[in-house]
């Protein structure tokens, strides 16, 4: 008699509330905004839940704020970058951290990440980064880490110029009020 190994895919771990994973996600969230490809919007308020099943997070948009969502923003507008957003723990406390992914050796450069990310700005002031859904909710618990995007508005060329100085302060003012609380 031949015994059959199991071939199904090991289930995934799931997410508990004092995750370091949704930890992290909420911690994120303060600084950066999110762009959702399935439904072309981008939120600057908006709630991270886990989903039934606990093995993934789900982005959703503060339904009290319906200022802070953007409509129509087409994925054309939005482009990976070589920056990681990740956690270290320092003295029990989680510590965000920006990593750059150089492109020639693929070696990480870090730094905080209000210092980094202000770093980033200042050498290319129309950088706009944000955060996509999609690389959220396949997230796994254990390894937090998300790649930052940049919003290019030059290519939300059906958007007037309020609507992309809306976005580009939106974006700014985020990052900076965020930068500030977790300092």
């Amino acid at each position: 008699m031949h015994s059959q190994t199991d071939k199904r895919a090991p289930i995934p771990p799931t997410i508990s509330n004092q995750s370091p994973t949704l930890a992290f996600i909420e911690n994120a969230k303060q600084m950066l905004c999110i762009v959702c490809p399935e439904v072309n919007q981008l939120y600057s308020n908006y709630q991270v839940q886990k989903s039934q099943d606990n093995r993934q997070l789900i982005i959703a948009p503060d339904l009290d704020a319906h200022l802070d969502t953007f409509n129509d923003i087409d994925q054309a507008a939005v482009k990976m970058t070589s920056l990681i957003i990740f956690p270290l723990f320092k003295a029990g406390k989680q510590t965000l951290y920006l990593g750059q992914i150089c492109k020639s050796t693929g070696k990480i450069h870090t730094s905080p990440f209000s210092e980094g990310i202000m770093a980033v700005k200042n050498k290319h002031p129309d950088f706009l980064p944000v955060l996509n859904s999609a690389a959220v909710h396949k997230i796994k618990p254990g390894v937090p880490m998300l790649k930052i995007y940049h919003l290019q508005l030059q290519a939300l060329s059906h958007c007037s110029t309020f609507i992309h100085n809306d976005i580009r302060n939106t974006i700014s003012y985020k990052l900076l009020q965020g930068s500030l609380f977790i300092a």
